[in-house]
């Protein structure tokens, strides 16, 4: 018993003698901020002696913007060698005992906090947030200087305009990309936007840099349509691209391919509702929109195949999703004959089996749960005999494959049958409906339909 005591006192020992020397070390080479494990009382003496400042970050186990400031702030080396040498630094959990009289004392209500005191405590500047490291060097360096600041909006214009200034020396970092377009006034974002995208391309080009950060940033914020600047600059050194980031590389194109289709999708549907008649340039432009997302899949299915991926691409997903939106589309418009088209591509049986294979693997009743709801839907509006017959075809192919299985989808296939006509067929769902009826049973629903099938 008593040497595992020495062994655990010289294994605390040797624990402590190499965390002061990682600390001593990360100091020297400003590898992150070094937070001192000081008392209060001794972080205001060894600031008064050492003439500098005390910064404080007051945090919590549970805060997700302080572990992120953690992370990506204070490890930052330029803030991090600056700090070390002109703060005396400590942190503060606002839980604990010691962190419960600081937040009374300086009215702390929020995590993170950012505290800087003199040597007697006394509060120089207070900022409620997280920051990014060179906003949090900005304000660092203003308060080394005696700056002083009568508000936190007055912190944040120095930061903004600090900003501004870092942005236009690299409007390639995309961490200062990122922050800039933060503070761009809403009404100038679009116009400056387009500034933006070609500073961002005409710096990549120059700097001969094509890494993961920049092709992530390029294809999830900067590209919105297919005429971008960014999109063709992408597509014309998309080699240079997968050098450096791999085949994964196109499960981002996948992405901005969807992003951009319902983008377009959105735009044309959001035109059909402030006009009465469809014009035919709309109608071109949806289908023009579906076919480019579709071809577009068709190819990075084609190719993930190729290359021996583990999980290929699917393009059956894409199937599903467009058979969809344009199913919603032309129902909206009251073109029958094409939604009826692609109702019957949506519901047809082996769609579905795929993309219950494919895309629905924790949850096979997620296509069924899509049917049932269209269908609902369509059904409570005015839909003509068409329609109800092609709903009657599917939701035939669904039941003889016996996908169905809950409540609500066998009452809808009653329904269905119901508006069709099929008495027989109706009363055999309602039937099925009651033996597995669950919570979402309705008695005044269910009598309903049934009274409405028997008068058939």
């Amino acid at each position: 018993m008593k040497s595992k005591l020495i062994y655990i006192l010289l294994f605390i020992c040797i624990s402590f003698s190499v965390l002061a020397q990682d600390n001593s070390l990360n100091l020297k080479q400003g590898k992150r901020i070094l937070f001192e494990y000081l008392s209060f009382e001794e972080a205001k003496d060894k600031a008064k002696k050492e003439n500098k400042l005390i910064f404080i970050d007051t945090y919590t186990n549970w805060c997700k913007p302080c572990k992120e400031m953690d992370k990506f702030t204070f490890t930052d080396s330029t803030l991090s060698a600056y700090f070390n040498n002109n703060f005396v630094n400590i942190k503060i959990n606002t839980e604990t005992e010691k962190g419960k009289k600081i937040s009374k004392d300086y009215q702390i209500s929020v995590v993170p906090t950012l505290l800087f005191l003199d040597g007697e405590g006394n509060l120089i500047s207070k900022y409620v947030g997280a920051l990014a490291a060179y906003e949090l060097l900005i304000y660092g360096q203003a308060l080394k200087k005696g700056k002083v600041f009568s508000s936190e909006s007055e912190v944040n214009q120095l930061i903004h305009k600090g900003a501004k200034q870092k942005y236009f020396e690299n409007p390639c970092n995309v961490d200062l990309v990122i922050t800039y377009l933060g503070i761009i006034p809403e009404d100038e974002l679009q116009k400056e936007m387009i500034l933006i995208k070609d500073r961002f391309v005409e710096c990549m080009q120059e700097k001969n840099e094509y890494s993961k950060q920049q092709v992530e940033f390029l294809l999830e914020r900067l590209i919105q349509t297919r005429n971008d600047k960014t999109y063709n600059f992408y597509l014309d050194h998309i080699d240079k691209f997968e050098e450096n980031y791999g085949d994964s590389i196109m499960a981002y194109e996948n992405y901005m391919e969807e992003i951009l289709f319902f983008n377009a999708i959105d735009k044309i549907i959001s035109h059909t509702k402030e006009i009465k008649n469809i014009s035919e340039e709309d109608m071109t432009n949806f289908e023009k929109a579906i076919s480019k997302y579709e071809l577009f899949s068709e190819k990075l299915e084609l190719l993930s195949k190729e290359r021996s991926f583990e999980r290929p691409i699917s393009h059956s997903f894409v199937t599903f999703i467009t058979n969809r939106e344009a199913m919603n589309f032309y129902f909206q418009i009251n073109e029958s004959a094409k939604f009826g088209k692609y109702l019957l591509k949506y519901g047809q049986i082996d769609n579905l089996q795929k993309n219950i294979e494919e895309n629905f693997r924790n949850d096979s009743q997620m296509p069924i749960y899509f049917l049932n709801d269209n269908t609902s839907k369509y059904l409570k509006m005015e839909v003509q005999e068409e329609v109800i017959s092609y709903l009657s075809t599917i939701w035939k192919q669904v039941l003889e494959k016996e996908y169905l299985a809950s409540y609500s989808d066998y009452f809808t296939a009653a329904k269905v049958f119901f508006h069709n006509k099929e008495k027989q067929k109706a009363q055999k769902m309602l039937e099925k409906a009651f033996e597995v009826k669950d919570e979402t049973f309705d008695e005044r629903q269910y009598k309903a339909l049934e009274t409405q099938i028997n008068q058939l």
